[in-house]
């Protein structure tokens, strides 16, 4: 198939960059810090949170830090995918093969979706770590943060599309980059809306499975936004003039 020979292509150019530290690197520096957070303040988390288990209190405490970091972590991997394609005419060079655009498009897609994919499981696996190494007495609640991972998953999907359109659009990785930082902070605000708490970049502060009733959020937004705008910036990008 031409989708996965590009998609073996695209991952080729990246997997001896930063791009591979980048998404190893943020769930582990993640769950080092949540292991310290609970290390230092169990006690006093556990005295305020009695009904949770200390499994639920370690996805509770670390929900809303990693609701803020894992959008921004897409907006870098997409700013690293495409990267290369504004230096060196790596544009013309990559048009120039028999490939389609949508082809392009998709693959690039499909490469920034996959990895936020790949650092959600790493994710869970240190959590996991994190509670083994803090010596939870629980049995490990596997359903729970499996569909945890789930919920995050899909509330990446409408922000890898946005910003793989941004950055593939704004010859200026900063700028993408800028838009998405601005998104990923002003979430927090977002989410408190009943209006703006459905822009992407609120998506993952929804995805939590303990005591949330909000969860639909995440899949509604993702599902619907992430097709979307996918869509979209794929009728863009073929129209688009690029010299």
């Amino acid at each position: 198939m031409m989708l996965l020979r590009v998609l073996q292509t695209e991952w080729a150019k990246q997997r001896r960059s930063l791009l591979p530290w980048l998404v190893i690197g943020g769930p582990l520096i993640f769950a080092g810090m949540m292991w310290v957070d609970l290390y230092l303040r169990y006690s006093y988390l556990s005295g305020r949170h009695p009904e949770l288990t200390p499994w639920e209190l370690l996805m509770q405490e670390g929900f809303m830090l990693w609701g803020l970091f894992y959008p921004i972590g897409i907006t870098i991997i997409a700013a690293l995918v495409h990267y290369r394609e504004y230096h060196d005419h790596g544009w013309k060079h990559l048009l120039a093969l028999p490939v389609t655009r949508s082809s392009v498009y998709t693959a690039k897609w499909l490469l920034i979706w996959l990895l936020s994919c790949v650092t959600v499981i790493l994710l869970l696996v240190c959590l996991y770590a994190t509670g083994r190494i803090l010596q939870f007495p629980e049995h490990f609640p596997l359903g729970q943060y499996v569909l945890y991972g789930i919920n995050l998953c899909i509330a990446a999907l409408g922000v890898t599309s946005l910003q793989h359109w941004l950055s593939s659009r704004l010859s200026n990785s900063l700028y993408a980059i800028a838009i998405g930082l601005s998104g990923s902070i002003g979430a927090l605000f977002l989410a408190q809306s009943e209006i703006t708490r459905f822009v992407p970049y609120a998506s993952a502060l929804f995805a939590m499975t303990v005591h949330n009733e909000d969860q639909w959020l995440t899949i509604v937004t993702g599902l619907i936004a992430g097709p979307v705008l996918l869509l979209v910036g794929m009728a863009e990008f073929r129209q688009r003039d690029i010299s």
